[in-house]
C-alpha cells in the first residue's frame, strides 16, 4: 500500500497512543537508509522502523528483530548522542503531507532542555530523516546529506536552516 497523506494520517491515529510519552531507549541503523527506534512506555518495548528507502519509504510498529551492523554509521552515533533517553512529545503530519515530526524533549549536557524534531520525510527517492532543533530550526544532522548542487529548492545539511521541501 502506497504511504500517501491519507494513509500516513490514519496511520498516526494508531501509532501516537502507542509511543507519544515513551522513552526513546535505543536508536539502530541496520540497513543503509533504515532506522530502528526502540521506545519504553507503559512498561512494554516499541521498536519503530522508519525507511528512507527510495522504492518504499515507511514507516511503522515492527516485531521483527533485526541483526544491527557491529560500527554504528555516524547518523546513529548523532541520533544517539541527541535523543536516547529522550521523551517524545507528539507526532505531527505537516498538513496531509507525506512529512512527518516527531518531537521529542530532552537535556543537554548542562541540562538545559531541548526541544528536538525528527522529521521523516516520505518522498520517494527525495525521502530523508532529518533531525533538528526546534528553537533555532538548524539542521543537527541528516540521513542523506544532498550537496547544494543537487538541490536548489532547499539546502540540506547540517548547520542549514531547516526549510519544508516545496509542497505542491
Amino acid at each position: 500500500m502506497a504511504f500517501d497523506g491519507l494513509f500516513i494520517h490514519s496511520l498516526l491515529q494508531d501509532l501516537s497512543p502507542t509511543l507519544v510519552g515513551g522513552k526513546l531507549t535505543k536508536i539502530y541503523q541496520p540497513f543503509e537508509q533504515d532506522l530502528v527506534l526502540n521506545f519504553r512506555k507503559d512498561r512494554k518495548n516499541q521498536r519503530l522502523l522508519i525507511s528512507a528507502n527510495a522504492q518504499n519509504p515507511r514507516f511503522y510498529i515492527t516485531n521483527d528483530t533485526i541483526a544491527n551492523p557491529d560500527v554504528a554509521p555516524t547518523f546513529v552515533m548523532v541520533l544517539r548522542k541527541y535523543l536516547e533517553g529522550s521523551i517524545l512529545q507528539k507526532i505531527e503530519q505537516i498538513g496531509v503531507e507525506r512529512i512527518v515530526n516527531f518531537h521529542f524533549s530532552n537535556r543537554n549536557e548542562l541540562g538545559d532542555e531541548m526541544q528536538l524534531i525528527l522529521s521523516v520525510e516520505l518522498m520517494g527517492r527525495h525521502s530523508n530523516v532529518i533531525l533538528y532543533n526546534a528553537d533555532n530550526n538548524k539542521i543537527i544532522d541528516l540521513l542523506k546529506r544532498i550537496n547544494p548542487d543537487e538541490n536548489r529548492a532547499r539546502l540540506l545539511l547540517p548547520h542549514a536552516p531547516y526549510e519544508l521541501p516545496p509542497l505542491l
